[in-house]
């Protein structure tokens, strides 16, 4: 049913609670969306961080995961270990999980957290 202008201005407490509530559906329903995604991406990291610990043990190397946060995996390696480190990180994080898209993971490197950004 049509609602005129009239009838919100005669009425502008409705006219805001039904706003509200508008926006109230609207967000469940971004979310209901949003946590298959994100849901997927938590995934993909933590199989992208097991597969990165696994071929670093593998390889003998002395690095290891270390942490991991949202969509991001340190790993804590001596700086003669370096590129081969970020060689298996980026490989391991692109290949975890198969997927039709591409999902890119440049790995970077630094002293600190925020060095590496």
């Amino acid at each position: 049913f049509p609602v005129t202008i009239k009838e919100y201005n005669d009425t502008p407490d409705v006219y805001q609670k039904v706003k509200s509530i508008s926006k109230v559906a609207k967000n469940y329903l971004n979310n209901a969306a949003n946590v298959q995604i994100q849901g997927l991406a938590a995934s993909i990291t933590n199989r992208a961080a097991i597969k990165t610990a696994k071929e670093l043990k593998a390889a003998g190397l002395q690095g290891y995961v270390c942490n991991v946060i949202h969509d991001q995996i340190t790993v804590h390696c001596p700086d003669t270990e370096l590129e081969q480190c970020m060689e298996i990180l980026g490989r391991c994080m692109e290949t975890a999980y198969p997927i039709s898209v591409a999902l890119p993971a440049p790995p970077s490197h630094g002293k600190n957290w925020a060095e590496s950004k």
